[in-house]
Formats: structure tokens, C-alpha cells, sequence
């Protein structure tokens, strides 16, 4: 291309398959890395969303490729568009189970495994969804199960979800309509960026991109 000799460029500067070491570090970017960085830390629930090709996916492999995996395990879901059963199976595949016939079964062995995981090899697990826009309403339900140990007194597992502008609306409509929004007023951990407020109060943060222009 005629800008590669223009611009002394050895290859496409936009490519897809960018390392995480290769990407331009801009200071807003960086704000939204340590965000998502502290609620994988707090083992909070946690929101990202922004326009598509606004660099959700970047900024979501760069997590990936900096957190170290002697202390976290993470499960990454980008087909959301399923029924609770069919949610249940993608994740306990992730984690390496076989999935049972039933959907509450496979849902303890998921609790389990990921309750071994945080007590035997000492590990965060981050589930992220992606593409949460199309989450259904029943599976948003399961949430709130599927974050619960022990009587709700411990916390091994964050949970990031990452989608469109809209997806914001969707979780408020879809958990007020289901009555949860008070399961996800839990303060496991906060992250907030003014002077957005989540609706889903302090365990479910709001971490979009920090907007360029301030």
C-alpha cells in the first residue's frame, strides 16, 4: 500500500493480530485496562461497552494477555444467543468438564470446579461474556446463582460482560422485568467511571470507554 513507503511503515498498522506489547498505549486506554484490571482484582461483575469498532475486543485481549495464568483462569464466551442449558454446557466445556444431562447439575459442577480452582491452585476465575447484547432473559438469571458460594460469602469468580451501547439498557430492562436487580446490588467491589452510574448499583460497575473528548 502507497502509505507503507510514505510512512516508512514495515507492514499494515491495523491489523487484526496486533500483540498486546504492540498496541498504541493512549493514556484513556490505559485508564480503561486498569479498571478492568481492578475488577478482575475485586472479583467484581463488571460492564464494558461501546460502539462496534471501538476497540472492546482489543481492550479485551490485552486483558487476556496480561493477566498471569499461574493466578487467574479465564473463560471466554462469545455465543450468547443460547438457552440456560445450552450457557450452563459452553462453560463447564471451558473449564474442561464433561456436561451433564441436566442444566443444575452441570451448574454445581461449575460452582465446584471453579470453588477447586480458587482453593487448590489458588486462582481468580474471569468469565467474560461477549456479544452480551444477545444474553436472553433466563440466562441473565443464572447469574446471580452462578456468582454464589458459599452462602454468598466468597467471591472466586469475576465476571466481566462486554457488547454494544445498547447492552446497558438491555441488562436494566431484562433484570427489572426478572426482579434481580437487587442480586446484583451485592457491593463485592465498585468500579466506577464518572459520571456514568450503573443502574444495577454497586457490583455491577460501568466500565466503558473513557469518551475522547472528555
Amino acid at each position: 500500500m502507497i502509505y507503507d513507503h510514505v510512512f516508512g511503515f514495515t507492514r499494515p498498522p491495523f491489523e487484526r493480530g496486533l500483540q498486546s506489547d504492540e498496541l498504541f498505549r493512549a493514556p484513556l486506554l490505559d485508564e480503561l485496562h486498569q479498571r478492568l484490571l481492578y475488577l478482575v482484582e475485586t472479583r467484581a461483575t463488571g460492564l464494558l461497552t461501546d460502539e462496534p469498532g471501538s476497540g472492546k475486543s482489543t481492550a479485551l485481549r490485552r486483558l487476556r494477555d496480561e493477566l498471569h495464568p499461574e493466578q487467574m483462569r479465564t473463560l471466554y464466551l462469545h455465543d450468547t444467543a443460547v438457552n440456560p442449558g445450552d450457557f450452563c454446557r459452553q462453560i463447564a466445556l471451558e473449564l474442561g468438564l464433561e456436561p451433564s444431562f441436566s442444566r443444575a447439575l452441570t451448574l454445581r459442577a461449575i460452582q465446584q470446579e471453579i470453588a477447586r480452582l480458587a482453593d487448590e491452585r489458588h486462582l481468580t476465575v474471569l468469565l467474560v461474556l461477549d456479544e452480551a447484547q444477545g444474553l436472553r432473559p433466563d440466562v441473565l438469571a443464572l447469574l446471580p446463582l452462578l456468582t454464589n458460594f458459599e452462602w454468598d460469602n466468597r467471591a472466586p469468580l469475576a465476571v466481566l460482560l462486554a457488547g454494544q451501547s445498547g447492552l446497558r439498557q438491555i441488562l436494566f430492562t431484562n433484570l427489572s422485568g426478572l426482579g434481580l436487580r437487587e442480586a446484583f446490588r451485592r457491593p463485592r467491589g465498585k468500579v466506577s467511571l464518572d459520571p456514568w452510574c450503573s443502574p444495577f448499583g454497586n457490583s455491577l460497575a460501568d466500565l466503558r470507554r473513557p469518551d475522547k473528548t472528555g
